[in-house]
């Protein structure tokens, strides 16, 4: 008995026929990914950044206990230069703060009362930029 029938498609063809579809399937999906991938990012190049950057600038974050600073303001008879980073190790009312700076042992080397206004936050954390 042979089981052959010709009006039937042959099983390789289904599954060759399957392959095909998958397969235009998965170059129409990955062509739209990317479409929209680039229309994503095209948006950023004509965004205007300044304003973004201007309000960083404008409004520094305050300083908490144990965070890293760098001194941008020098004052008078503190044993620090511009530059120099340190810990906060107290926040004095209304705008102080008790600074450590350390050698390159990790001795204490001086701690200095800075104001906010003389000293960077840095950021330690990471943050998505978009």
């Amino acid at each position: 008995m042979n089981d052959f029938d010709p009006r039937q498609p042959d099983p390789v063809d289904r599954i060759f026929d399957v392959l095909i579809a998958l397969g235009i399937v998965g170059i129409i999906g990955f062509a739209l990914v990317l479409f929209l991938l680039s229309q994503e990012f095209d948006g950023w190049e004509n965004r205007d950044i300044d304003h973004i950057e201007d309000a960083a600038m404008t409004q520094p974050r305050q300083p908490k206990l144990l965070d890293l600073v760098a001194v941008t303001n020098c004052p008078a008879g503190e044993p620090i230069e511009i530059g120099d980073v340190g810990t906060v190790m107290e926040l004095l009312p209304p705008d102080g703060l008790e600074v450590e700076f350390l050698d390159r042992d990790g001795r204490t080397r001086c701690v200095a009362t800075l104001t906010v206004a003389d000293v960077l936050v840095l950021n330690r954390e990471r943050t998505r930029v978009a």
